[in-house]
C-alpha cells in the first residue's frame, strides 16, 4: 500500500523557524509564503517587484511519515518524487539519498526506512543562483524572454518572466512524494499499443509491461469496451510473457476529435499479484484507437505542400488555441480547474490545443480530459526561444532522461497527435545566424554554436521511434520550409500583425501559410479581473503605471494603441470604455484571420491538392496571472469578446464576405461537417448612417459541399454609398437560419450611426435582442457576475432578432448592455 506524503513545513535555509505549508501533498514556496503572510500577493499591484528576493534564497521542506510492519517482516520501499522544482538534495533521517536537477523528471530511490517515524527533508538550492553560476562557467547564450541563464536550467521557462507573465522563480515539492512498496506497479509501467488495419475494421492490441523481472507477478488483464462490457481477458505469469498480452478487436469503436464522432475509450483492467501473496493491486488504463496522418503533399497552383491532420481517414481542419500554464503557481491548479478550462475550449469550438514549449508538460488529468473531450494535442517539448546548451554533458544527460520519461508518460494518450521539438529555437538560429546547415544530416551538431539540433533532430526522434506509435513529429515550431517564415511548407508563426511589420489586420488574408501555429492580438481583461489586481482606485485608468505593469509585452503601449486608434473611435477614455475598445478590436482582428484562412480549405474529401491552409492555432487561450495579454479568456476565466467571435468563426458551418476595392463583394460558405448543406442565401445591404435597408438579394439553391469551402458568389455589386454594412444569412427550407455573418466598412472609426432603439427581453434560459438599425458588437453585461452566456458581442440587424442562450439566467434577472458608439 502506497502512502502519499503531506503536511509539509518549510523554512529559509540557514534559519531555525519552520512554517506550515498549505494543506495537501504538493507545496511551492510562493503560495506558502503568501499563506503565512510573509509576502504580499505578487499578483496584486506591483508586488511582484517586492518578492524577487525569494528566488535568490535556498529553501528547505520537511515532513514526517510512519512505517508499520506488514506481516512478519518490514516491506521494501522506494520513495517516488513525481516532481521537484528543481535543484534538490533529499535527506531521509538526515542521511542524503538523492539529488535532482530537472523539474520535468520523476525520481525514484530505494530506501531503508526505520520502523515507526521517519523524517524527510529536502533542500532546494536557488535555481536562479545555480543558473547564474552555470552561465558564468559556460557562457551567456541567446534567448528571447526572461533571463538568459534560464537556458541552463530544466525548469518551467516562464518562471523567469515572459512577455505575458511575471518573473516568479519558484521551488518546492510541486508534485506528490509517494512512499511505494517495491512490488507496486506504476501506471507508466504499462503501455497499450495497437495496429489498426487500413480498412479500420479490426485492431491488434498489445498490453505491454516493463516490470521488475526479479518479482514473480501473476497478471490478469481484462479488455473493456467503451460501454463497459468485458470483451476478453487473459491471466498469465509475467515470467512466461514476451512482456505483452495480445488481443484482437473486430470492428473497433474509433476515437474521433470533437465534432467528428465519438470519443470512444477502451479500458484495460489489470490485477497484479505477487506469487505467494494473498493481496493484489488493481490498475486501470484507458486508451483510444485511431488512425492518424499528417498530410504533406503537393498542392495545385501554388508552391509547396499541404499541412493538415487526417484522423480515421477524415481530413480535419484545425481550429486551435495555444495553451500556456494556467497559473504561475502550478500547485494551485486543481483537476476541476483543468476541466473547466478545457470545457471552455470545447465550447469555443476548438479542436486542438498546443501545449507551448516554455511552460510545462501538463498534468495527467489534463491529457485524460483531452482524451475524454476529443481535443487534439500538439505537444511541444519544453524548450522555447533560446540557444540551449546541449554541448554541456550534464545538461544533455538530464534532457535525455526527461525526454524518455515524458514520452513514456504521455504515449498512451490518443489526443496527442504531434510532438514538436521546441518553440522558436530555429528562429533564434536563423535571426542570429547560428551554424545551421540544413543540408547537414550527420547528427553531429554538438561542436556547433547550435548544439540543440542534437536534441531536436537526433535524440527526440530516436526515443519516439523506440517508444511510441501513431504520433507525428516536427523538429520545432515553426518548421518546414527554406526558412522558418516560409508560408508554403510546414507551419509558421505569423506575427506581422502586432510584431514584425505590424500589418493591418484586415489584410490577414495575405498573411496565411499552410498551417499557422501562432498569431494573435492583445486586449485588456475583464474589469472585474483588473479590480482584483489593482487595489489603488487612483490607478484604475487605461494608462496608469500599475495597469502598464500588468502588461509584460515589449512595446505594448505603441502597438496596442496603434491598432485601437487605427480602427476604433474612442469617445471616452475611462477604463471600461478602453477595455471595450481593446476587446472589440481584438475580436474583429481574430475573426478576420479565421474567416479568411478557413476560406482556403478547398478540394474534396480525398483531395489534398487544394487544401491550401490546414488550420490555425491562435495565441493564446489563457493567462498565468491577471494582466493584459493576447489571451481570449482572462486569468479569472472571464471570456473576452474575442472568445465569442472565435467561437462563431470556428463553427462547423460559417459564411464569409470580402470586399473587393470597395465596389464588389465575394461570399463563400464553409461546411466542416460530413454532410452537404443546401439552403438559400439572403444578402442585406444597410446604410450605416441612416440604418435603412438599401437593397436585398436572394441567392437560391446554395450548395455547401461537405468538409470544404465553397464559393457562393463573386463580384456582387455594393450599393454606391461608402457606409454600407453587408449582412447575409443562409436559411433552410423552413426559413430557419443555418449561419450568418456581416461585413462592415473599414475602419470602424469612420462610421456614424443614427439613434438606435434596441429591445432586450430577458426570459428563463435566454435573452432575445432586436433593433431598429444595424448594431456593431452589442455586449450583454449581466448584473449576476457568475452568469455565463453562450454568445456575446454580436452584430445585430433589423431583419432578424437574436437569441442568446444562458442556462442560468432567470426572467427576473437584470442585464445591462453596451455597443459600439453607444449613444452616438
Amino acid at each position: 500500500m502506497s502512502i502519499t506524503l503531506s503536511d509539509w513545513s518549510y523554512r529559509e535555509a540557514g534559519t531555525s523557524e519552520w512554517f506550515p505549508s498549505r494543506k495537501g501533498p504538493c507545496s511551492e514556496i510562493f503560495p506558502d509564503l503568501l499563506s503565512n503572510g510573509q509576502i504580499e500577493d505578487p499578483f496584486v499591484d506591483a508586488n511582484e517587484l517586492k518578492v524577487q528576493w525569494v528566488a535568490e534564497k535556498d529553501w528547505e521542506y520537511k515532513t514526517q511519515f510512519k512505517v508499520v510492519r506488514q506481516g512478519e517482516r518490514l516491506s521494501s520501499y522506494k520513495l517516488v518524487f513525481e516532481g521537484l522544482d528543481t535543484y534538490a538534495t533529499i535527506f531521509l533521517n538526515e542521511r542524503p539519498i538523492l539529488t535532482t536537477d530537472n523539474m520535468f523528471l520523476k525520481y525514484a530511490v530505494d530506501i531503508d526506512p526505520i520502523l515507526g517515524d521517519n523524517e524527510l527533508r529536502i533542500l532546494f538550492e536557488s535555481a536562479l543562483n545555480v543558473s547564474k553560476s552555470l552561465e558564468r562557467q559556460h557562457g551567456e547564450l541567446l534567448c528571447w524572454n526572461g533571463d538568459s541563464s534560464r537556458l541552463y536550467v530544466r525548469k518551467a521557462q516562464y518562471h523567469f518572466g515572459w512577455d505575458w507573465g511575471p518573473r516568479l522563480i519558484s521551488c518546492g515539492p510541486y508534485k506528490p512524494v509517494v512512499l511505494v512498496p517495491t512490488t507496486m506497479v506504476e501506471m507508466d509501467d504499462v503501455y497499450v499499443k495497437y495496429t489498426l488495419h487500413p480498412s479500420l475494421t479490426f485492431a491488434d492490441v498489445q498490453v505491454c509491461f516493463e516490470l521488475d523481472e526479479a518479482i514473480n507477478f501473476e497478471i490478469e488483464c481484462k479488455l473493456i469496451s467503451p460501454i463497459d462490457e468485458v470483451l476478453c481477458s487473459q491471466k498469465k505469469s509475467y515470467a512466461l510473457l514476451d512482456k505483452c498480452m495480445h488481443f484482437k478487436i473486430i470492428e473497433p469503436e474509433l476515437w474521433f476529435p470533437h465534432g467528428y464522432g465519438n470519443q470512444s475509450l477502451y479500458t484495460v483492467e489489470l490485477k497484479f499479484t505477487v506469487q505467494g501473496s494473498t493481496s493484489h493491486q488493481l490498475l486501470k488504463k484507458k486508451f483510444g484507437i485511431r488512425k492518424l496522418r499528417l498530410v504533406e503533399e503537393p498542392i495545385v497552383n501554388q508552391a509547396g505542400t499541404s499541412f493538415y491532420f487526417e484522423v480515421n481517414n477524415i481530413p480535419i481542419y484545425i481550429n486551435g488555441v495555444n495553451w500556456i500554464p494556467a497559473h504561475s503557481y502550478l500547485t494551485l491548479l486543481t483537476n476541476e480547474d483543468y476541466s473547466r478550462w478545457l470545457e471552455l475550449a470545447i465550447s469555443c469550438n476548438q479542436n486542438m490545443l498546443r501545449v507551448w514549449g516554455g511552460g510545462c508538460y501538463e498534468s495527467d488529468h489534463f491529457y485524460d480530459e483531452c482524451d475524454r473531450l476529443g481535443i487534439l494535442v500538439w505537444q511541444d517539448f519544453m524548450f522555447a526561444c533560446g540557444q540551449y546548451p546541449a554541448n554541456v554533458p550534464r545538461f544533455l544527460n538530464s534532457v535525455k532522461r526527461e525526454i524518455k520519461y515524458q514520452i513514456t508518460r504521455l504515449r498512451s494518450h490518443c489526443s496527442i497527435v504531434l510532438f514538436a521539438g521546441n518553440n522558436e529555437d530555429y528562429q533564434i538560429a536563423e535571426v542570429y545566424k547560428l551554424q545551421w546547415d540544413k543540408n547537414d544530416f550527420s547528427g553531429d551538431y554538438l561542436g556547433t554554436n547550435f548544439p540543440a539540433r542534437t536534441i531536436y533532430e537526433v535524440i527526440i526522434p530516436q526515443f519516439l521511434n523506440e517508444l511510441v506509435d501513431h504520433v507525428a513529429y516536427r523538429a520545432g515550431s515553426p518548421w518546414g520550409g527554406k526558412t522558418t517564415r516560409d508560408n508554403s511548407v510546414g507551419d509558421i508563426h505569423q506575427w506581422d500583425v502586432w510584431h514584425g511589420t505590424q500589418e493591418r489586420y484586415q489584410d490577414w488574408y495575405k498573411l496565411g501559410g499552410r498551417f499557422i501555429s501562432e498569431f494573435g492580438m492583445e486586449a485588456f481583461p475583464d474589469v472585474r479581473t483588473i479590480r482584483k489586481c489593482i487595489t489603488d482606485s487612483s490607478q484604475l485608468y487605461p494608462q496608469s503605471k500599475l495597469l502598464d505593469f500588468h502588461n509584460k509585452a515589449l512595446g505594448f503601449e505603441r502597438r496596442l494603441a496603434t491598432y485601437v486608434i487605427e480602427n476604433i473611435r474612442i469617445k471616452n477614455m475611462d477604463l471600461e470604455s478602453w477595455i471595450y475598445a481593446t476587446q472589440l478590436m481584438q475580436s474583429d482582428c481574430l475573426a478576420y484571420a479565421l474567416r479568411s484562412w478557413r476560406r482556403n480549405w478547398k478540394g474534396s474529401q480525398d483531395d489534398s491538392s487544394r487544401k491550401y491552409i490546414g488550420g490555425s492555432i491562435l495565441w493564446q487561450l489563457n493567462d498565468c496571472w491577471p494582466g493584459t495579454s493576447w489571451s481570449i479568456v482572462d486569468f479569472n476565466r472571464k471570456p473576452k469578446l474575442a472568445y465569442y467571435s472565435v467561437k462563431r468563426e470556428s463553427r462547423k458551418i460559417t459564411l464569409g464576405i470580402q470586399r473587393i476595392d470597395g465596389t464588389y463583394i465575394d461570399i463563400w460558405g464553409v461546411n466542416m461537417s460530413n454532410s452537404p448543406i443546401q439552403g438559400t442565401l439572403e444578402v442585406y445591404f444597410y446604410k450605416v448612417s441612416t440604418g435603412l435597408l438599401q437593397s436585398k438579394k436572394i441567392i437560391p439553391n446554395v450548395n455547401l459541399l461537405k468538409n470544404r469551402t465553397s464559393e457562393i458568389c463573386s463580384d456582387l455589386s455594393l450599393p454606391s454609398s461608402l457606409d454600407i454594412v453587408v449582412f447575409c444569412k443562409l436559411i433552410d427550407e423552413d426559413e430557419l437560419s443555418i449561419s450568418s455573418t456581416s461585413d462592415w466598412p473599414q475602419p470602424l472609426k469612420y462610421l456614424n450611426f443614427p439613434n438606435i432603439s434596441i429591445t432586450v427581453e430577458v426570459q428563463d434560459g435566454y435573452i432575445r435582442l432586436s433593433t431598429t438599425s444595424p448594431v456593431k458588437c452589442i455586449e450583454i453585461i449581466p448584473e449576476n457576475t457568475e452568469m455565463s452566456l453562450e454568445d456575446n458581442g454580436i452584430d445585430l440587424f433589423p431583419c432578424e432578432s437574436r437569441i442568446l442562450i444562458s442556462k442560468s439566467i432567470k426572467k427576473t434577472d437584470n442585464v445591462n448592455f453596451r455597443y459600439y458608439l453607444d449613444g452616438s
